[in-house]
């Protein structure tokens, strides 16, 4: 694997085949990281699943039992609600597409088993997600979050000693922070999986991952809408470019239309409502998310004298 990051400003081309020295960075993490009700997050992140596995022993007595693979089983639940979506709307774009969507279904179930055997915690996110929630194009790759460094090393040597694995990885001050990689069994789909602690840079306040719950190996989760929404408003402070031609404020558009926007008023509702109360307190970026969502806004949802207000 060759070291390179199209995503993240911090990474800079290069080439290397050997992973980034370990770095202890619990204090760093969980110095960046919010505080109280996420104090587990906090930890689980900074030293990685199977060290708060160790740390937690077991969950209270009275805590739900949670199902293996219940998450990934809600996740493909809903790609298997979409494609009879889509065959109810476009039967004929459906009938060209079923043969991808039945091997993306079996490919996410395989790759669940495989991140669970080798205890890596992840969840699922980019254009794959946000087409589940109703944007517009069509997903072309699988995109992984894992949760923290520790666990990027671990799946980093575990797809190297696999054989199956090739692409090219992403690091910043000797940590492995994004891997571009395929299958060697499913070339047809790319993979492209970030470190959660690349999230830093994200307005999001919350953070919330597959292990919000406390439990430090539950896998198979997806982003939240709301999330997804700021991390494509962000691209377009931060990438314009980029955003641009991935065609950033219409997933926007998409995602909101989803949930119900039609006006203006709508999209300032939600707002109002959901993205606002999720931005860190503080962050710099608020007033150009709430510009390039309003830019959205007035070209994809304006009515006659519609205006978002901006005070």
């Amino acid at each position: 694997m060759h070291a390179q990051d199209e995503r993240s400003q911090a990474h800079r081309p290069g080439s290397t085949r050997t992973v980034p020295r370990r770095v202890d960075d619990a204090a760093v993490t969980a110095s960046r990281m919010p505080g109280t009700p996420h104090s587990a997050v906090v930890l689980q992140r900074a030293i990685g699943n199977q060290a708060y596995s160790q740390v937690v022993q077991r969950a209270p007595a009275n805590a739900p039992a949670v199902p293996e693979g219940a998450k990934i089983d809600l996740t493909l639940a809903e790609v298997e609600a979409r494609f009879r979506k889509l065959e109810a709307e476009n039967p004929q774009l459906a009938e060209e597409q079923r043969p991808r969507w039945e091997k993306l279904h079996v490919v996410l179930k395989e790759f669940d088993a495989w991140m669970r055997s080798i205890e890596v915690g992840y969840r699922f996110g980019g254009s794959l997600i946000a087409y589940l929630y109703g944007a517009e194009r069509s997903p072309q790759d699988i995109d992984i979050d894992v949760s923290n460094g520790d666990n990027m090393t671990r799946l980093f040597n575990a797809m190297e000693s696999s054989g199956d694995w090739s692409g090219q990885t992403g690091g910043r001050d000797n940590k492995l922070e994004s891997i571009y990689c395929k299958n060697a069994k499913v070339p047809e789909f790319q993979f492209d999986v970030s470190s959660e602690t690349t999230a830093f840079n994200s307005p999001f306040e919350l953070q919330e991952s597959m292990q919000v719950e406390g439990d430090a190996v539950i896998s198979g989760d997806k982003i939240s809408r709301d999330e997804l929404i700021l991390n494509y408003l962000d691209r377009m402070i931060q990438k314009p470019d980029t955003a641009k031609a991935k065609g950033d404020d219409n997933q926007v558009a998409g995602l909101l239309r989803a949930t119900g926007c039609r006006t203006i008023a709508d999209v300032e509702a939600y707002w109002t409502r959901n993205i606002e109360p999720a931005i860190k307190a503080g962050d710099p970026r608020t007033s150009g998310l709430r510009e390039n969502l309003a830019s959205i806004a007035k070209e994809r949802f304006a009515g006659d004298g519609d205006k978002m207000d901006l005070d």
